[in-house]
């Protein structure tokens, strides 16, 4: 039993027990199902009784021993308790004593420190009063020494441009001088030629007096003879004399004959239009009755007619009863009179008749009869005086001019009678150019030229050219005409200068109901209802009456101040007038009504009209959009256009648009767009017609569009409205007004808009700077430069662009190097791309090429095309075709990014004659898909842009363009002009390549604004490539010898000629 113990059960306390349970008693289950929870396993399996109460014995002896170990451990805990608690007071003693020597000796020690601090706190007093005063000087120190730094900066700036300025006024003075050593040389070389030419002079001298001598001999010898053939001549011209005056005598008694029958055929002429319209068909029928159509340009050069086969009497086809009487001998050969009646009077007559008529057809047929019989007219200006009077009169402006062109010597009548078509029909420059034609003429205007111009110069908003005008009036006194004074108003004040108009208004001696009007027209044009109404009160103190014109003028500012009251007074003054009647006076009160927002009143009136024009319309529609009536709007246009069928004008459409926007109604906005593109109307101004203003942004979107196209009148349109309207205040709306007057050449008008700015940031002096650099200022953008830095402004890596940028245009390198420098040293900008560029582009076009291009080499990073191509283009400046092949691989390796440099590579070598070499670039542009843009210039004349190529012949006015080219050409030969062939790039003739040169895009334009724009206006000339050489030296003789101003803007800079000088002092 115990071996089987021995191997199946634990060790516990020594002894081997093993646990077996009965399988069937329940309690022995139970108590092995505990043990087995305790972790004693018991042998798995059944067991004995025997065993069973062994095991219960041991368990027994078991629990004993477990409780005598209890036992033992309670005494051992009791043993142990006591001990810690003796343990714990003899602790706390301890720490009593520790704790009280401790506080004993803390409070020595606090002793000693509160006497150490009592001498510590005397001591930090005085030390803190010594820290304050030292504080103190230390921040005076400080500011002394940043004062000082700022001022040795300064000094040290200073001294460095002072350094600068001394080397330049000495290369400068280096020049000057070699300069003087050249003139010296010159003036000794032409003091030796004036010394050969003396002596050759005293030769020629004597050979003179020989040859007088001789001449005196031979005198003597022909006195006689001629003294003989001039009695012979006395003699022949006394006879003609004879002969002349009994033709003369002849003349004027058919001249008095016929004196008696001219207005008895004016009357039956007058009578019988209806029977010569009838004619007219019948003569169509005749066989080559075509040949007889009006050749304007052969007003005088027409040819006579054909043998007078038939004879057709104008009694017989026009069918007037005792005609024949009247004329006996007035027969028609296609509508040709007889020799003994084809004078200047019966063609006077009749188109005077035909002017009082205004009979078009009936003065064209004359005129046919005019070309075709003019060997027999002796004195055209007449005639032609009627014929322009005619056409004038029935509103053929350009028949008019063209006939006009052909007088001789046309009288100063005449010439107003054009000045005043072209101003009250348009075009106005036309205008404006035939009174400065008239003066280089040397006619002089009178009284009645100058409100037919004037009226010109306030419809293009002129105030320069109405200010020369207005000194040309005071100069031959007529300043107080009052025609010309009224006329002064009206200018003055529809351009916008009301106090010069109010001025001249005052000072006139005598008003009539004209200048009232003009005045009151002028601030009632401007808004001005306060200053209109008292004028209108002044007015009638003075005792003049207001007209129909008057009430016109003011009720547009009434309906504006919504001063209901006085448009009523207005209204009830033109119904006891009888004004209401008129449709100009109708239209102003129902727009006045609308506006005042009395609909009411408004349709009462276009309902009472008799007549209504399309104005009238507009009004009433634009009324009920303003009022927010939008389907009364449509109504009314529908009636308009279906019931009416009247054209809308552009305003109205313009109207509806809004109110088909308003209803959401697209198919009818869609319907009226195909409308208007049909019409061919102009879509730009249906913004502002239809309501909506343009806002800051729009702004902001024209004005760089104005830049770009050089469009200054469209810019300054833009400048205008952005002040109306308050933009100006921002700084981003000056930026780009600044920017673009400076792109359209008018850089003085960008430093006035900067000077007026009220808030300047970095963008305006950059584009400020950039703007002198482009006109080559360079002295002025380095002020601003300087000026800006004495603002407390920090420049930008822009403003440095800017800077760099300036001093390229103007060749100063040692400026350039110095700012360059600078950048990183002084203001801690490091250089960009775009300074690299500035810097290659700055070095190279002074020459320094090989500088250049060990400056490219030491670059940051790498070069890309755009530096490779400044070095190719200075290589193509100054002929170095070494270098120029180098860069041209670089670029290739790189992949050019347009045709440009192509171009200057085949121009490298076209200069210098090779070929070959240039066939082959251009071939490889071509392979590669490059093309070439051609080289174009364009200039704006009268609102119209002319654009041309070089050798461009398609212009409708090419054949004048030629000839004044031609003239040039002749006068600038004459002044030393040689053509530069070095820049024909064509295997030619040396006399081709001269007419090449001649006929530059940018010469073809100079010479068409020399021919269309008023000598008192510069030509502004717009490349889109670089001007060559040859034009700029050719364009300097055309200025000197016109005495115009020029300016070009090619796609680099602007060049100003004026007097044979540019501006760019030829560096470029």
């Amino acid at each position: 039993m115990v071996d089987s113990v021995k191997k199946n059960g634990p060790v516990v306390n020594g002894d081997i027990i093993s646990f077996a349970a009965p399988p069937q008693h329940e309690g022995c289950a139970s108590e092995s199902k505990r043990l087995k929870g305790l972790g004693i396993g018991a042998p798995e399996g059944p067991i004995s009784l025997d065993d069973f109460r062994s095991l219960q014995r041991s368990n027994t002896e078991l629990r004993k021993q477990l409780e005598n170990q209890v036992v033992l451990i309670d005494t051992l805990r009791n043993d142990n308790r006591v001990a810690a608690d003796r343990h714990e007071s003899e602790l706390q003693s301890a720490k009593k004593s520790v704790a009280k020597c401790y506080l004993d000796q803390l409070k020595e020690l606090q002793q000693s420190v509160d006497l150490k601090y009592k001498e510590l706190g005397d001591v930090n007093r005085v030390t803190a009063e010594q820290k304050y005063a030292i504080e103190d000087l230390n921040k005076r120190l400080s500011a002394s020494m940043q004062s000082c730094a700022e001022a040795n900066a300064i000094i040290s700036r200073s001294q460095r441009e002072r350094c600068l300025l001394v080397e330049t006024l000495r290369s400068k003075l280096e020049d000057t001088r070699q300069k003087m050593v050249v003139c010296d040389n010159k003036v000794r070389q032409l003091e030796t030629e004036l010394h050969e030419k003396k002596l050759t002079t005293a030769n020629q001298t004597k050979k003179i007096e020989e040859l007088e001598e001789e001449t005196r001999r031979l005198s003597k010898d022909l006195e006689s003879e001629k003294i003989n053939a001039a009695m012979r001549d006395l003699d022949f011209e006394r006879r003609r004399l004879r002969g002349a005056r009994e033709r003369l005598m002849l003349r004027e008694t058919q001249l008095r004959a016929f004196y008696s029958t001219t207005e008895e055929i004016q009357v039956l002429f007058a009578k019988q239009q209806e029977q010569l319209k009838a004619m007219q068909k019948t003569l169509e029928d005749e066989e080559n009755y075509e040949n007889t159509s009006v050749d304007m340009d052969g007003v005088i050069s027409g040819t006579p007619g054909r043998e007078r086969s038939k004879h057709v009497s104008i009694g017989d086809k026009l069918k007037i009863p005792g005609f024949k009487k009247v004329i006996p001998g007035l027969c028609f050969n296609r509508f040709q009179l007889r020799d003994e009646f084809e004078s200047n009077h019966w063609y006077v007559a009749q188109l005077e008749s035909c002017i009082q008529s205004k009979s078009l057809s009936q003065g064209k047929i004359i005129h046919q009869h005019i070309i075709k019989n003019n060997s027999n007219i002796k004195d055209f200006s007449i005639i032609l005086d009627k014929l322009t009077h005619l056409y004038v009169k029935c509103n053929e402006v350009e028949l008019a001019r063209q006939v006009f062109e052909k007088i001789p010597n046309p009288s100063v009548v005449c010439w107003n009678m054009m000045i005043r078509a072209y101003a009250w029909n348009a075009p106005f420059q036309q205008a404006i150019d035939l009174y400065y034609k008239m003066l280089q003429l040397g006619v002089t205007p009178n009284k009645f030229t100058f409100p037919f111009i004037l009226k010109a110069c306030s419809a293009l908003q002129d105030i320069q050219v109405g200010q020369e005008i207005h000194k040309h009036a005071e100069q031959l006194g007529l300043e107080m005409d009052v025609y010309v004074c009224t006329a002064l108003v009206d200018m003055y004040a529809k351009c916008g200068d009301l106090f010069q108009a109010q001025t001249l208004f005052n000072c006139m001696s005598s008003r009539d109901i004209v200048a009232w009007n003009a005045i009151i027209a002028g601030f009632s044009l401007h808004t001005l209802h306060n200053e209109t109404m008292e004028l209108l009160v002044q007015m009638q103190q003075a005792g003049i009456v207001p007209n129909s014109s008057t009430i016109v003028a003011v009720l547009p500012t009434v309906g504006q101040a919504n001063a209901l009251s006085q448009g009523k007074a207005i209204h009830g003054y033109s119904l006891r007038k009888m004004f209401s009647d008129s449709v100009v006076v109708g239209t102003g009160l129902l727009d006045m009504y609308a506006k005042c927002h009395h609909l009411s009143y408004a349709r009462k009136i276009f309902d009472r009209m008799k007549q209504k024009n399309e104005i009238c319309w507009s009004a009433m529609i634009g009324g009920y959009v303003a009022c927010d009536f939008m389907t009364n709007a449509l109504a009314l246009f529908d009636e308009m256009v279906h019931v009416y069928e009247l054209n809308p004008t552009p305003v109205t459409l313009a109207s509806i648009l809004r109110a088909c926007a308003k209803l959401t109604d697209l198919n009818k906005g869609q319907s009226l767009h195909c409308y208007m593109i049909k019409s061919g109307m102009d879509l730009d101004t249906t913004m502002q017609l239809s309501g909506f203003e343009p806002d800051l942004a729009t702004m902001m979107a024209l004005l760089p569009a104005c830049s770009h196209l050089a469009a200054l009148q469209h810019g300054a349109c833009c400048h205008g409205y952005s002040v109306i309207r308050g933009f100006t205040s921002e700084s981003s709306i000056c930026n780009a007004i600044i920017d673009m007057y400076s792109k359209c050449g008018k850089i003085h008008i960008s430093r006035k808009v900067f000077d007026r700015m009220h808030k300047r940031d970095v963008v305006s002096w950059n584009t400020m700077i950039i703007g002198y650099g482009i006109h080559g200022e360079c002295t002025e953008a380095l002020s601003l430069f300087h000026e800006s830095q004495v603002s407390g402004l920090k420049p930008d890596d822009v403003t440095f662009v800017a800077v760099l940028s300036a001093c390229s245009h103007s060749g100063l390198v040692k400026e350039g190097k110095y700012w360059f420098n600078a950048m990183n040293q002084e203001f801690s900008i490091t250089p960009r791309m775009a300074h690299y560029i500035c810097m290659v582009d700055l070095l190279a076009r002074a020459g320094n090429l090989d500088e250049a291009y060990i400056f490219i080499q030491r670059m940051p990073f790498e070069p890309d095309v755009r530096v490779w191509s400044a070095l190719l283009a200075a290589c193509r400046t100054h002929r170095n075709i070494e270098m120029g092949e180098e860069v041209s691989k670089r670029i290739q390796k790189l992949g050019p990014e347009s045709t440009g440099n192509f171009v200057l590579m085949s121009n490298i070598y076209s200069s210098v004659g090779r070929w070959d070499d240039a066939a082959q670039i251009r071939t490889i542009q071509q392979h590669q898909g490059y093309k070439k843009s051609p080289g174009c210039s364009w200039v704006k004349v009268s609102g119209v842009i002319h654009g041309f190529i070089g050798g461009d012949q398609s212009h409708p006015q090419s054949a004048s363009i030629n000839k004044k080219l031609q003239e040039l050409l002749v006068q600038m030969k004459r002044l030393g002009y040689s053509a530069d062939s070095n820049f024909v790039l064509h295997d030619v003739e040396e006399e081709e390549k001269e007419q090449i040169l001649l006929y530059h895009s940018e010469k073809i334009a100079i010479a068409f604004g020399l021919l269309n724009i008023s000598p008192s206006k510069p030509i502004l000339v717009t490349k889109n490539l670089r001007i060559c050489v040859d034009c700029h030296s050719a364009i300097k003789f055309m200025a000197l010898i016109t005495n115009r101003e020029i300016i070009v803007r090619d796609a680099s800079r602007f060049h100003h000629f004026k007097n044979g000088i540019c501006n760019c002092g030829d560096f470029w």
